[in-house]
Formats: structure tokens, sequence, C-alpha cells
């Protein structure tokens, strides 16, 4: 089962490129599944412009911090973590226009509580591995009218081409330290992530591959984003088995700001000072920074892909 914290997710978590919707044209009802606390829904929104969005997530919490982000009036992109105005979006960092109508849907992917043929355009984005694909694959077919879309999407964890060390660093946290008992990796998005979708006959290829995906961040929003994973909370809640995993970082004590806080427990707030400590020795060298306005940090790439299928 997997682990997640709302409250590190909606701060770390970035939006995705507007290439990332390249082909889509203009869908009338949207639906995002797997949506989590809405970054995929608020990205998709600052370049498609349907006429009815579709959220859905299995965990109230993330579903809470979704609507908050997207509800009418609702923040400038600045406002909800570090990294929302740093992918670039086109035309504007603002959404482009709200749908006539925005649903929330506490379900799973794999029984969607909308009508057959009911959708034109369905996205899933970093979740897909997380579901039965088996079954949510049928549920996009159940769902899609014919000529709608399926478009799956996600990254890796980011990587630093001028800081090896810690790349190197970080890989084998997630793959000693951090690695869950019994966890099995999920494989490479084109072979393992997407098999399930292959050779399926209602499901016909569109296009497929990497889109430009790299990002500027500071130690403190990487440390953020590795407090985000299922892997490292999994481990985290093995340090004196603690009920909560609580959002305060001690150590970054600013993003604290509207957010509920608790005291964390010892090891944990060791664990995470520790974290930062070695991230931050690691990109304390003489690193540039990407060009452009608000560059703050070097330049990480997420590795992005896509894959975009047509319903028969």
């Amino acid at each position: 089962m997997s682990t997640f914290h709302a409250d590190f997710y909606n701060l770390y978590r970035p939006l995705y490129p507007a290439a990332t919707y390249a082909g889509l044209g203009a869908p009338g009802v949207v639906l995002d599944l797997g949506a989590g606390t809405g970054q995929s829904a608020e990205s998709l929104l600052r370049v498609l412009a349907p006429r009815e969005l579709h959220v859905l997530d299995p965990d109230p919490r993330m579903l809470e911090r979704a609507q908050t982000r997207l509800k009418p009036g609702a923040h400038e992109p600045q406002e909800i973590g570090y990294l929302a105005d740093r992918v670039e979006h086109g035309e504007s960092h603002h959404l482009r226009g709200r749908p006539a109508s925005i649903y929330f849907h506490l379900a799973a992917a794999e029984a969607v509580p909308l009508p057959d043929a009911s959708v034109d355009l369905v996205t899933i984005a970093s979740a897909f591995h997380w579901m039965d694909r088996a079954r949510v694959r049928d549920e996009c077919k159940r769902l899609l009218r014919p000529g709608g879309h399926l478009l799956v999407y996600e990254y890796q964890f980011p990587k630093c081409a001028a800081l090896p060390e810690l790349n190197e660093w970080i890989r084998r946290q997630f793959n000693q330290l951090w690695k869950a008992p019994g966890q099995v990796p999920r494989g490479n998005f084109r072979d393992a992530v997407l098999a399930p979708l292959r050779g399926d006959l209602a499901l016909k290829g569109v296009s497929e591959g990497p889109v430009s995906m790299r990002i500027s961040l500071t130690p403190e929003e990487l440390h953020g984003l590795i407090l985000s994973q299922s892997r490292y909370l999994h481990y985290e809640r093995t340090l004196g088995g603690a009920d909560q995993v609580v959002p305060e970082i001690t150590c970054v004590p600013e993003i604290t700001g509207g957010v509920e806080t608790f005291q964390p427990r010892d090891a944990v707030a060791q664990e995470r000072a520790r974290i930062l400590a070695e991230i931050s020795k690691r990109m304390s060298g003489n690193v540039p920074s990407a060009s452009g306005v608000g560059s703050v940090g070097p330049e990480f790439d997420f590795a992005l892909a896509r894959a975009l299928f047509v319903r028969a």
C-alpha cells in the first residue's frame, strides 16, 4: 500500500509543462485519475479549456488539497508550493480559464462513478503505476467516447547533470536505506508502466516520447521532494512507529506558514535534518543555475515521458 503525505505533496510536487498536453485540441469533458493534490489538473487548465473537469482520487486528504487549489478564485500560482511558477506553461503562468463545472470524486480509478462514453479526455499523471492497470484500462475504454483520448504521463525523481555525486547519494538512499520490504521496482515507462495498454484494439497509440521538464531547485526544494516520496515516508514510519507523519520541517521553518504543524519526534527530525545537510553539502559548490528569470539553483531534469492513445 502506498504512503503519501498530502501537505508535502501539495507543497513540493511540481506542475507539468504545456508540451505535456500537445495535440489535444479542446476537449469538452476531462477526467483526471489519481489526481493527488491537483497538480495535473491545474497544469492542464493552464493549457486546455475544458467545459467540464472531473478530479478523482481515493485519498480524502489529497482531494481536499485539490479542491482548495482548483476552486474558483483560488491562489495565484506562486502561493502554492515552491515549484508552481517555475515550469514553462506558454503564454501565461496563470490559468487559461476555469471550466463551467469542476467535480471532485473520492473514488478509485478502477471504479469511476461516471456513465459510459461520457468523457473526451482521461489523464493519468504519475499515478498509473499505483493502479490496477488492466482494470483502469478497461474503465478508460468504458468512459471514453469514440475518438476520445487517454493521456498517460509521469516523471522520475529528478537528477542534476552537474551533480553526479548527489544523484548517486540519492539513488543509494532510495534503493538501500529507504527501500520498503517487498518493494518491486515499477520498471521503465515505455516497457513496464504502459504494458497493459499495448495491443488493445480499442486504444490506438497516437504518440509517445519524452517531454522537456527541467526545473531549478534549491537544497530545501529537493529535500521537500524527497519528503513527498512514498518510499521515504514508509521508511520514516519505521523510526519509532509514529501514526502521523508531521508536516513540520524544523530545519526549514519558513515553509510551515499556513500549514498545521506538530512537534516531530526526535528520530524523524534528526533524519530530515541529516538529509538536508547531505543535500546541502553536495550542492554547495559553484554550480551554475539555469538561465532565465527566477532561477534559484542548479537545473534538475525530471525525465518526463508521455503516451497518448485514442479510443477506437
